[in-house]
């Protein structure tokens, strides 16, 4: 069991799952509610908790930690317990916070000149613009009491754990390893946190704990390094020794804590910056040749550089001689195999999930991103990990007579994503697949088992059921006012650990796919406007690693257009050179989105779907072709291009289906803000090419045709002059939602109230549309709850006005 970003293959059992590192944590409301924002993206952050030590997630960890200590095993045991604390952010349960007070928490000695001395290579790592606001804003003994708190907190997890092995049968044949990753200055030289070479940074406790030895309770004060566990378990478990390891048994320091040793060990943090530490020096040398050398007799705290003293050049000599000559290649070669295996890097992992697209009733994109670990790293992002993939598919879940798509690496240039057309499927039947992925095709692991079902297909009377859902802010989800939400903030401390609420309102449902209707991710927001590729990936990175987006996607298959906020900013078009570039918003679409295969980036993002005998979907593309938004209004404006629109009237001539299904991004009917000119409905937009269409479908007669939209913050159902239902299926979480525009308001599209309206929502609220289509067409509004406010169905009614 571990909660890290480790390999979970070796592990028989993985808490709390081989596909999450770590459990649910209680986060509290906000963010940055005693930190700040600019570091760490909000998580140098501290609170103390209204809660009990096991609702946190490390109390969670130990729990099922006492229960492997408390049962028989008939084999050896090896349990690894991963602490998540003092980890920031500091949230933790207050009595933690109790035993210290603010009064009493000491605080590093030093002044201003701390850093006066060392190198400008050291002074570029450290955090100094930390301490400079923790101390501007008072906050220095603040921070320090948060870190004891969780210190103490960590502290009482490991008695309890110790506890339950002395209750257990394995009190009396267990060894014992306590140790941390790495050190942690709280001020100290001015820096916070790690990375950095200096012995705050470094030195980590090590005990060690074995009933057979006479040494217990002893300290000893030999420098050694976390590379001797692996051989020092081997020792003590009396294994048969492996060659080619690093690290040095400490059976001798645990038999003799006392016994001389002329060691010295090795740290490195960065390419060509090394430091080294014996008994009693500690002597640094950065990548640009400048160095430190700290005399730990004199000067524990490290405060004053002796590397310019020629007094003592011998020492450095000596001391560099610990060093490595040089830095290994980015990927170093071996001729020794078992050495290959020891130091090759972690296996990658699924932090984003599994998903299908584009199904039809005989096809289907399949696509995974392989990344590095399954949460946020420090820069708020998920970063991926090289690697080869393959998808394994059958229909049955059992995998019998399964088959396997090719295995293909991934690499940056792909943001690490891989996607797999299949084709030549029944219809109408239940697939299950998984992706099959590790570091190489010799160490592969199995992913999740997900789903999708093909559509019943052309001859086929079988109804579907399908959801709409639009506007997924993130920003305005996590972070509420400061990510510049709407009035309505309901986002839980779970909510925003899980992800938006009316996925699993959504999952409940059980639909046979998905339509997102655009801006399913905001490059633009109050708190940061992604512009570069990298950027922008990380809006898609950080959205989709949320567990109920994950766990509704493996079994929901999807279809996917863009708006906006998805594409490059607010109301954006093809005609300005503000970054993002509208080539770039395009590709960035298609490459992280099963929309069409890895091979056909260049094909069109306009299509059409047959559902079953009675159905047929349209998806348009509303930004790729459009002319300048500022453009006069007429015959030669188009929002769809000329290209589009005549494929769209062509394949609805053509089409024999009862219910003809035209998802917009943006709205065809409204009405909208008067204020907008980017869409169909408004008055100084590309009014006139929808009025046109209109006109067109009734001229041609074309029977059945129902509009679904996005873009709107909120939902109704209107009715267009020429007799066209338009759904607009609103924002999705309650963050970005708002009140709506009604027909005939001053502010809208439609003052003269031409639009009838059966619905509009009440109040600002998040949620979805559901679709029940088949000979019958059943539209229901749902909240983000999952509660249902309005339903109509197709065959018409006669509709009244109020």
């Amino acid at each position: 069991m571990v909660t890290g970003y480790l390999d979970p293959r070796p592990w028989h059992e993985y808490f709390p799952s081989k596909q999450r590192q770590l459990p649910d944590e209680v986060v509290p409301a906000g963010n940055s509610r005693n930190g700040s924002n600019q570091f760490y993206g909000g998580r140098f952050d501290w609170d103390a908790l209204d809660i009990d030590d096991d609702e946190m997630g490390d109390g969670k960890v130990v729990a099922w930690a006492e229960k492997q200590l408390s049962g028989k095993h008939d084999r050896p045991l090896f349990l690894a317990v991963g602490m998540y604390r003092p980890h920031i952010p500091w949230y933790t349960p207050r009595k933690w916070f109790d035993e210290y007070s603010i009064a009493e928490v000491p605080l590093s000695k030093g002044g201003n000149d701390d850093l006066a001395d060392v190198p400008a290579a050291a002074q570029a790592m450290s955090k100094h613009s930390w301490h400079k606001w923790l101390v501007e804003n008072e906050k220095w003994d603040d921070a320090v009491q948060a870190y004891l708190a969780s210190v103490s907190f960590g502290d009482a997890m490991i008695g309890r754990l110790i506890a339950a092995l002395d209750r257990g049968p394995l009190a009396d044949n267990t060894i014992i390893v306590l140790w941390s990753d790495h050190g942690y200055h709280l001020g100290h030289k001015q820096h916070w946190e790690k990375r950095v070479l200096w012995e705050q940074a470094t030195h980590v406790p090590l005990l060690i704990a074995d009933h057979r030895l006479k040494s217990s309770g002893t300290r000893c004060d030999r420098p050694v390094s976390l590379l001797d566990l692996y051989p020092t378990l081997i020792d003590l478990c009396e294994l048969d020794p492996v060659d080619n390891l690093d690290g040095l048994s400490l059976k001798p320091h645990l038999v003799d804590p006392t016994a001389e040793s002329d060691r010295m060990v090795c740290t490195t943090f960065k390419r060509g910056n090394h430091s080294v530490r014996s008994q009693h020096w500690r002597y640094i040398q950065y990548a640009d040749g400048s160095e430190e050398l700290y005399d730990h007799r004199t000067d524990p705290r490290e405060l004053r550089n002796l590397a310019m003293n020629p007094a003592h050049d011998a020492v450095k000599q000596r001391l560099a001689g610990g060093m490595p000559s040089s830095d290994a290649s980015e990927d170093p070669p071996t001729k020794n195999p078992s050495r290959a295996k020891q130091t090759a890097r972690p296996s990658p992992a699924l932090g984003q999930g599994t998903m299908s697209g584009e199904v039809t009733s005989s096809s289907v994109l399949l696509q995974t991103r392989l990344t590095a670990h399954t949460q946020l790293d420090e820069h708020g992002d998920l970063a991926g990990s090289g690697g080869v993939v393959c998808f394994e598919w059958a229909d049955n879940e059992d995998f019998r007579d399964a088959r396997r798509t090719p295995l293909r690496s991934v690499d940056a240039k792909r943001d690490y994503i891989t996607r797999e057309l299949l084709t030549k499927l029944n219809t109408n039947t239940r697939y299950f697949y998984r992706a099959i992925y590790g570091v190489s095709a010799e160490h592969l692991t199995g992913g999740p088992v997900c789903s999708f079902k093909t559509l019943p297909g052309k001859d086929n009377l079988t109804p579907v059921r399908f959801i709409v859902g639009s506007c997924m802010n993130y920003n305005k989800f996590l972070h509420g006012k400061l990510g510049n939400a709407g009035d309505v903030i309901t986002a839980t401390d779970e909510d925003k650990r899980l992800g938006f609420p009316a996925f699993a309102a959504m999952g409940s449902l059980k639909p046979d796919f998905f339509l997102g209707t655009g801006d399913i991710v905001y490059y633009d927001n109050s708190l940061r406007v992604a512009k570069t590729v990298s950027e922008l990936r990380k809006c898609w990175h950080e959205q989709f690693r949320f567990p109920r987006m994950i766990d509704f996607f493996q079994h929901v298959p999807t279809y996917w257009s863009k708006d906006d906020h998805d594409f490059r900013f607010n109301d954006s078009d093809n005609a300005t050179d503000r970054l993002p570039l509208p080539r770039t918003g395009i590709d960035l679409f298609r490459e992280q989105l099963p929309i069409v295969p890895q091979d056909g980036m260049e094909s069109p993002t306009y299509r059409t779907v047959r559902v079953n005998r009675d159905v047929q979907i349209w998806l348009t593309e509303g930004r790729d072709f459009r002319s300048p938004n500022d453009m006069a209004d007429g015959p030669k404006k188009s929002l769809w291009g000329p290209e589009q629109r005549n494929w769209l009237q062509m394949t609805l001539k053509n089409s024999d289906a009862k219910w003809k299904i035209l998802v917009t991004p943006t709205p065809m009917v409204g009405p909208d803000m008067a204020k907008k000119s980017d869409n169909h409905t408004s008055l100084k937009g590309f009014r006139h090419e929808a009025d046109a269409f209109f006109a067109w479908i009734g001229e041609n007669q074309i029977t059945g045709l129902i509009t679904i939209c996005g873009d709107r913050h909120w939902q109704y159902h209107s009715i267009h002059p020429s007799g066209v239902h338009e759904f607009a299926c609103g924002a999705l979480n309650d963050e970005n939602a708002r009140l709506g525009i009604a027909p005939g308001a001053k502010n809208g599209t439609d003052p003269e109230k031409k639009v009838r309206q059966p619905f509009i929502s009440p109040e600002p609220s998040g949620g979805f549309l559901h679709v029940d289509a088949g000979n019958i067409f059943d539209v229901t509004f749902y909240n983000d709850e999952g509660r249902a406010l309005y339903d109509f169905q197709f065959p018409e009614m006669t509709v009244t006005d109020e």
